[in-house]
């Protein structure tokens, strides 16, 4: 747990919590684990109020008006609505003040919900952009991470076979996302995605079609990345698992690496363990744990904005495998790129 000296919580800013109203204990753990001052609380206009009252604060569910009356506040958005997402993906809409700030805008899902979206944000308002952060972001955990760094001496990686799952306490669409940074920042842009959507079955026996968005996707996802020079990747994603794991198979010229969110393995063609390492499980839930040591950074402004290329590149690719997963055909993300207008 983080322990917080007066000074040091005087000088964190004050927050939204943007939240619904079963996400309330995970987020009274975590603001009181990392001793945030809230500012305002609020949920989406949809969402079922079980009283007026969250995390003990009169809660709002008119967020224009909160960042009105609280233009500098940073932002903990446990919870995206379409009116949350449309606002803070046209930041020059927001109420004077609010688009100026430099306090950080931390959310547990993809904020924005097409590749349209994140191409104006990176062309017009780099800047907003910066203080954007998603957690728990599957890179920056301890295990990926590891690997990631490990590639300058492991050589080219000839495949990756990566399984992302939730309980419920992720999305899909940011399970996916999540799974395309990875990729996008260890074999690049793949020539082609084979994708299926499975788990949309509704009660009558009827089979429902693939979310329009990003963001209403759901289920079970699978997929097979080709690249150029026999270069390949396999997901394997699901928000409907019933347990957490985040974890990936990497194989190359340096032999093995094998991680989940807390540890990594090097193994070489000859099966000499080369490198690895692991951080102790936490007492409560990993994925809350995940999310704090990856506030604490961004508060401490340490932390690293995602590169605005590996944005697009996530996007195209995830967009590719949803129309795939649409049209039952093999999708190129280039085509997708095209037809954004990004070159």
């Amino acid at each position: 747990m983080t322990t917080t000296t007066p000074s040091e919580r005087d000088r964190q800013p004050e927050f939204i919590v943007w939240l619904r109203p079963d996400q309330e204990e995970r987020a009274r753990r975590l603001i009181d684990d990392l001793g945030l001052r809230i500012a305002a609380v609020g949920a989406p206009a949809l969402a079922s109020f079980r009283s007026s009252n969250l995390l003990d604060i009169e809660a709002s569910d008119d967020f224009r008006r909160t960042l009105a009356d609280h233009p500098d506040a940073a932002l903990l958005m446990f919870a995206l609505s379409a009116d949350e997402r449309q606002a803070l993906t046209h930041p020059g809409s927001l109420p004077r003040g609010v688009s100026s700030a430099d306090t950080p805008i931390i959310t547990l899902e993809p904020l924005a919900p097409s590749l349209n979206d994140v191409r104006q944000l990176c062309e017009d308002h780099t800047t907003w952009l910066t203080r954007v952060h998603r957690a728990p972001n599957l890179v920056v955990a301890p295990g990926p991470a590891a690997a990631i760094a490990s590639l300058d001496s492991f050589g080219r990686v000839r495949s990756i076979d990566l399984a992302l799952r939730s309980g419920g306490e992720s999305s899909l669409a940011a399970l996916l996302i999540d799974a395309m940074e990875f990729i996008a920042a260890t074999l690049g842009e793949s020539e082609s995605i084979d994708a299926s959507l499975s788990g949309l079955d509704a009660s009558s026996g009827l089979r429902l079609t693939v979310g329009d968005t990003l963001t209403s996707v759901t289920g079970d996802l699978s997929a097979h990345l080709r690249f150029p020079d026999d270069r390949a990747a396999a997901i394997s994603l699901s928000d409907r698992a019933g347990v957490w794991f985040r974890g990936a198979t990497l194989l190359g010229a340096g032999g093995c690496i094998r991680f989940d969110d807390r540890s990594c393995e090097w193994i070489d063609p000859a099966g000499t363990t080369v490198d690895e390492s692991s951080m102790p499980e936490p007492d409560g839930s990993p994925v809350d744990d995940l999310i704090r040591r990856q506030i604490e950074p961004i508060l401490n402004q340490r932390a690293v904005p995602t590169p605005p290329t590996r944005r697009i590149k996530a996007y195209a690719l995830a967009e590719a495998a949803l129309l795939s997963a649409r049209t039952g055909q093999p999708e190129s993300p280039s085509t997708i790129l095209r037809m954004a207008g990004i070159a």
